[in-house]
Formats: C-alpha cells, sequence, structure tokens
C-alpha cells in the first residue's frame, strides 16, 4: 500500500513553508528517501508489469486481503477504479525523488501523523516522526490503515485539539 500520502504534505511545506501551517498525515510516514530504493533496469518494461499486474487495483486488493479490512463500497470503488499507467507512472516518478527522510530535521512545521495499531509492523514511522522537530504520532488501538483513513470517530478526537493547537 502506498505510504506517500503525507509525504506529498512534506514535500509541499518543505518547498513552501510559509504556506503551510500544520499537517496532519493518516498512515505510515517512511524512514528512507525514495531515491535509495532500488530502481528498475528498464522504466517502460516496469510500468508496463504494474499495468499487466493490475496497477492499483491489485495492490490495494492484495492490501484488504492481508490486513482484513476494507474501504467503504464508495471509497473502495473510487480506488479500485484508478488508472493503472497513472499508478505505475506515479511509482516511478516518486523514485527520483531524494527526500522524504532527508528533509524531515529542517520540517518546522508542526506534523501530527495518526496511525492504526495494526500498520506499519516496522515501526518506521516512530523513527521518522523522532526526526521532525515538531512531530508527534497517535496510534489508533485495534485498527489497521484503512479504518485509521475513514474512521473519522477515532480519528477526529486526535486531530481537531491538534488543529486548534496549530491554527488559531
Amino acid at each position: 500500500m502506498a505510504i506517500r500520502e503525507a509525504v506529498v504534505g512534506v514535500a509541499f511545506g518543505s518547498a513552501h513553508p510559509t504556506r503551510l501551517k500544520s499537517l496532519v498525515g493518516i498512515g505510515s510516514l517512511p524512514y528512507q528517501n525514495f531515491t535509495d530504493l532500488s530502481k528498475p533496469n528498464d522504466p517502460k518494461v516496469e510500468a508496463e508489469r504494474v499495468v499487466a499486474a493490475g496497477g492499483v487495483r491489485a495492490d490495494v486488493t492484495l492490501h484488504m486481503e492481508r490486513s482484513k479490512d476494507r474501504f467503504p463500497v464508495a471509497i473502495e470503488k473510487n480506488v479500485l477504479d484508478g488508472d493503472p499507467l497513472m499508478y505505475a507512472l506515479d511509482d516511478l516518478a516518486w523514485n527520483e525523488w531524494h527526500g522524504p527522510l532527508a528533509l524531515y530535521p529542517t520540517f518546522q512545521i508542526p506534523v501530527l501523523m495518526v496511525a492504526g495499531e495494526l500498520e506499519d509492523s516496522k515501526r518506521q514511522t516512530e523513527e521518522s516522526v523522532t526526526k521532525l522537530p515538531h512531530g508527534r504520532l497517535v496510534r489508533i488501538p485495534g485498527i489497521g490503515h484503512l479504518s485509521a483513513f475513514y474512521r473519522s470517530d477515532l480519528v477526529l478526537p486526535h486531530v481537531l485539539p491538534f488543529f486548534r493547537a496549530t491554527l488559531l
């Protein structure tokens, strides 16, 4: 499953620090730079492989099966109907970015990461948050990544006080 949702905020906030006051990320936060990941020998062949394998539909379906968690129907359909080629190209593009780990120590924007207890088994998010000068992590007991994404009843009690403290 993609770990890049919060990383978009880190990239944006690093490039435009005056345009972001705080950041909430749902899910894991990688403890690596994407340029350190292995790269395919031939990007075109890799894109074709991802498309042939089913793209986002295949990866999300596998994640849902392994985690025994599902999106609500409307969200699931939207995610599963994503363009496989765009998914493949997105993956290839991220491998060219020297972040996010390199940016964490200089990221001065307050960050709250909210993650399910059952995701990120290597606990990279804990390591990443310690590198953020104003980072904090909340783990929601008993849930995984997908539930952390859509269970606003469990997430908002942590997010709203953070926004009140950082935005008001």
